[in-house]
């Protein structure tokens, strides 16, 4: 039952966005505080996306600390090219996107950089985001924590909509505002948040 669960809630969450999302094709997905769930969700709304026949891309641009590089067990290939081989002008788009065993869906890992910064106020992402747009349906990019670092408040300006994910029990009232009033700061529309991680209980025959 938790597994239907969950998978029914990030359905209606899918179905929300594509009901909110028909004139945007790139999310930025953050989160408050790293280990609120946001890299799963973007990876779950791209299979979901790529099921429904849209051509969808993941860019992963949290080159802090990569959730997606160690799922994919590829920090060690010495043949791996990632955003930030693009953006310090070592490779070229074609040259750091990867299939995906998923029909319909393409990915772009992060790389290192010890300055993400001042990569992504480089001309570079610009560019990067402008040839995405025109050759998928959809891009979410998995961005660092905006509560952490403003890599994410960065990235959101060249995006249509942003996708906040908030962590149950674990995410602070005033923290959770202050992220908001920086994404806010951004001028790109925020198009909602998740409440990621709520306990699952059962009370009196019905599941909440």
């Amino acid at each position: 039952m938790l597994e239907y669960s969950r998978q029914e809630a990030l359905n209606t969450l899918y179905t929300n966005l594509n009901l909110s999302t028909s004139n945007l094709n790139t999310i930025c997905v953050t989160s408050t505080n790293e280990n609120e769930g946001k890299s799963f969700v973007s990876m779950y709304l791209m299979r979901l996306f790529a099921e429904d026949g849209k051509k969808i891309l993941l860019l992963d641009a949290d080159m802090r600390k990569s959730r997606l590089a160690r799922k994919y067990d590829i920090r060690s290939r010495e043949e791996f090219c990632g955003l930030t081989h693009y953006l310090a002008g070592q490779k070229s788009i074609s040259d750091i996107i990867y299939n995906t065993d998923i029909p319909n869906a393409d990915m772009i890992l992060a790389g290192n950089a010890p300055n993400p910064v001042q990569l992504l106020n480089g001309q570079r992402f610009g560019k990067l985001m402008s040839s995405l747009k025109e050759t998928y349906d959809m891009v979410l990019i998995d961005t660092a924590p905006i509560g952490i670092v403003i890599d994410s408040a960065i990235i959101a300006k060249e995006c249509d909509g942003i996708l906040f994910i908030l962590s149950y029990g674990a995410t602070g009232l005033a923290e959770a505002q202050e992220a908001k009033r920086q994404l806010e700061m951004t001028g790109t529309p925020i198009l909602g948040a998740v409440l990621n991680q709520v306990p699952y209980k059962v009370n009196s025959g019905y599941y909440y």
